[in-house]
């Protein structure tokens, strides 16, 4: 392995992997090269937005820079046009434009991170990009995505209030062909509406399924849709939302953002909202926001613990997973009996990691504060962290002056 190649980024990273011959490299100096490879596309990409940024700064009018690169690039114009906006941005978060560089994050996180901290004003804008690009390095762009959600709405919850007002204006449903005699039916919904059609829908694809049934779950859940819209069916009674709701914004006396299963934080009057409708749970948490711990004897959890481990985990915990907890298995990380059925010895794992824990040469060590470390087959390890929860306790605080 390059020794430098962990702190070289450019010319010298290209020169260390274009004298690589893959075939002759044992797997952990291919998981090398590979992680070294995607360090030099981001140096690229980061080189790329620069140009073009000192393009644009060189035009009394920079609106046609784009088409200038969509035809040395053989990009749409819309192509160019969204490079050309991630390099102006960038201008304006240099933490976000080094990071990039640096191999610290990667083109799609760069530009999840400007366009979530677009909408704040400075210096909110800066200490969200800042603490992102700390995240970023540990996160999949989609984990990101959802803590950015949670972080915008915290740094300004009266502007997250009337955005949420505005963008509920802009609902609507769409239908569109696709051809081979199908169309989609698109909605745009206000989070919680959609959580619970979804819900209903997959609650009756659900009770739909049956050991001579040939369709799939997908199939399932589009048959159950038309069926609802159209009467043919009812959902079930017992459809549920899953909504976790820091005490204190459920009391009024702060403005955190609930999460809803499935979906990620939502505005903390939706949170109220879906509170007074009867669709929430409220986790103890400790100072630091992690949830506390529940016991067990059998092998199966209670449905309280169980809803204390999906409420904690929010996903499967396996690195860059996002499947729902809800829609995921309950695992002993320590197989039962010898490992208790304890919030200690318990995470969601969804069914595809599940087998890969028991299958695929993982292994997988669950940590007192409810982190999970796995060590892959060729000995690479990889930490996941359940999100934290604000303490019931907590103020947002101030944004930095």
């Amino acid at each position: 392995m390059f020794e430098s190649s962990v702190a070289a980024t450019g010319p010298a990273l290209a020169g260390w992997l274009a004298g690589l011959s893959p075939a002759e490299l044992a797997e952990e100096a291919l998981i090398d090269a590979v992680a070294a490879a995607e360090k030099l596309a981001c140096w690229a990409a980061a080189a790329q937005l620069a140009l073009i940024g000192e393009l644009a700064r060189r035009r009394a009018d920079p609106q046609f820079v784009q088409d200038e690169i969509a035809a040395e690039l053989r990009l749409s114009r819309v192509a160019a046009a969204t490079r050309l906006g991630l390099a102006q941005d960038l201008e304006r978060l240099p933490a976000v434009a080094a990071a990039l560089a640096a191999g610290g994050l990667d083109l799609p996180k760069a530009r999840a991170i400007a366009d979530a901290v677009a909408m704040l004003d400075e210096p909110a804008r800066a200490a969200v990009a800042h603490e992102a690009v700390d995240r970023a390095g540990g996160h999949t762009v989609g984990e990101l995505r959802a803590w950015l959600r949670r972080a915008v709405l915290a740094a300004d919850p009266a502007a997250a209030e009337a955005r949420h007002a505005q963008a509920v204006g802009e609902r609507r449903v769409a239908l569109t062909p696709v051809g081979d005699g199908m169309a989609e039916l698109w909605a745009l919904l206000p989070a919680d509406d959609a959580a619970r059609a979804y819900a209903a829908v997959d609650a009756c694809a659900r009770a739909a399924a049956a050991p001579a049934d040939p369709r799939t779950a997908d199939q399932r859940r589009a048959d159950a849709m038309v069926d609802l819209i159209t009467g043919r069916t009812t959902a079930p009674a017992n459809t549920r939302v899953h909504v976790t709701v820091p005490l204190a914004t459920l009391a009024g006396a702060a403005e955190q953002p609930g999460d809803l299963a499935g979906v990620g934080p939502i505005p903390p009057t939706m949170a109220r909202q879906a509170a007074a409708d009867g669709l929430w749970r409220w986790l103890a948490t400790t100072d630091k926001g992690s949830v506390t711990d529940a016991a067990g004897r059998s092998y199966r959890p209670s449905a309280a613990l169980a809803d204390l481990i999906r409420g904690r985990d929010h996903t499967c915990r396996f690195p860059g997973c996002r499947q729902p907890a809800h829609r995921c298995d309950i695992d002993h990380t320590v197989p039962y009996p010898t490992g208790p059925t304890t919030a200690a010895n318990l995470a969601t794992l969804c069914r595809h990691h599940h087998r890969l824990k028991h299958t695929g040469g993982w292994t997988v060590h669950q940590h007192r504060d409810g982190h999970l470390t796995w060590t892959s087959p060729t000995g690479r390890t990889y930490t996941t962290i359940p999100p934290a929860h604000p303490p019931p306790e907590s103020r947002p605080a101030d944004p930095p002056t």
